[in-house]
């Protein structure tokens, strides 16, 4: 999905690219991602967050390892504070016939850029009273969680192929644009697989 048109490289603003892919194998699979992400340009700073959540189970009959997951964020502009936090967790466990397999990732990311008095960010222009007080708009409102219940320790029973997810993408300021190219799939006794590109621009 995109929505407008991409602004002109020649701007001096901020981009975020994000990344993910989950993929579970078996003849039971559970696949869910959610990603939430903005980036806001206003007179006095410019801000960039995303939120990755993945999961995979697969129920497996060879014994091997079924559930994958891949995520990153790429940013590119001028950060005064930089936070970049991920984390991960994978688990096996074999059965007399079968075995399970567990993965998840989140990622958690923050930018922010703290603009001299009188610049302005993302094509927005200058502030003629730079006393005022300058509040930024709200970016996205809380996510809607995906349980991965099986992720989470909680006993649950898989019974098919399932495929979820979940995205949220705002750019706010002149020429801003967003993308969000995703792709579910499910194929029956087989496997889950969600693979997303999301991009947001202000130039």
């Amino acid at each position: 999905m995109i929505l407008g048109s991409p602004p002109s490289p020649s701007g001096t603003g901020d981009a975020l690219l994000i990344s993910a892919d989950v993929t579970a194998l078996g003849v039971d699979t559970f696949a869910s991602l959610e990603i939430v992400a903005a980036l806001v340009a206003t007179s006095s700073t410019q801000q960039a967050s995303a939120s990755i959540d993945a999961s995979a189970v697969g129920q497996d009959l060879t014994g091997q390892d079924a559930a994958f997951t891949v995520a990153n964020v790429d940013f590119s502009g001028d950060a005064t504070v930089y936070v970049y936090i991920q984390q991960s967790e994978t688990s096996f466990t074999q059965e007399a016939e079968s075995s399970t397999s567990t993965s998840s990732l989140t990622i958690d990311f923050f930018a922010l850029e703290i603009l001299a008095p009188g610049t302005s960010g993302g094509g927005a222009a200058a502030d003629p009273n730079p006393d005022a007080v300058t509040v930024a708009p709200a970016a996205i409102p809380d996510p809607l969680l995906i349980p991965p219940p099986a992720v989470l320790g909680i006993d649950f029973n898989i019974d098919g192929n399932v495929a979820l997810f979940h995205t949220e993408a705002v750019a706010i300021g002149d020429d801003s644009f967003v993308s969000i190219d995703l792709a579910a799939f499910t194929l029956e006794d087989q496997l889950s697989s969600i693979t997303a590109v999301a991009t947001l621009l202000i130039a």
